[in-house]
């Protein structure tokens, strides 16, 4: 962002500024509360995000997220790896670099359209098998206590049952650690 702050217009200029202060903070928020905060309009934070070659707000913070995450790396080790012996350290590490690479390969239009289909689906069915269930499971729990009504299977032949049975509004959402479970990628 720095180096392209004298291109942007005055206006987008002080959501820059907001956001170069209040990093950590931003990610979180809603284009509404940047505006707000920055003291400019909605439209100003989508001309900014734009200006800087990206395709909206959340293309804008999923990249923020990444330069965090490494401005992090390159400042210094967590003060908690310091305590945890090398085993659990380079967990943490390992850790550290697959939420990266994840966050590297997302799209903000992609999970835009996702969430869109998982708020109009008449009907919800995660799928997974074996360690790949438990975390089915999980996100059917996440999804209900948030008030979207879904249920989970882990069983075969009971996914086998209910995916014949889906409609056209239904989404069904199969999670495989190996990618290769043909259950879940069928």
């Amino acid at each position: 962002m720095p180096n392209r702050f004298a291109s942007l217009t005055p206006s987008e200029q002080a959501v820059a500024q907001y956001i170069q202060e209040n990093a950590h903070e931003a990610v979180l928020m809603s284009l509404q509360l940047v505006a707000k905060r920055s003291g400019t309009s909605d439209a100003t934070v989508l001309r900014f995000c734009r200006s800087l070659g990206f395709s909206g707000f959340q293309d804008f913070k999923s990249n923020l997220v990444l330069d965090l995450l490494k401005q992090q790396d390159e400042d210094e080790t967590p003060p908690l790896t310091h305590r945890l012996h090398s085993g659990a350290a380079n967990l943490a590490n390992a850790l550290t670099g697959d939420i990266t690479r994840t966050l590297s390969n997302l799209r903000a239009e992609s999970i835009e359209a996702a969430v869109q289909q998982i708020l109009s689906a008449n009907n919800i069915v995660i799928i997974g098998l074996a360690g790949s269930g438990a975390v089915a499971k999980i996100f059917c729990d996440t999804l209900l206590s948030l008030g979207i009504r879904s249920s989970w299977l882990s069983d075969r032949v009971e996914i086998e049952r209910m995916t014949a049975l889906l409609k056209a509004n239904d989404v069904l959402i199969g999670i495989s650690h190996s990618g290769e479970t043909e259950e879940v990628y069928r």
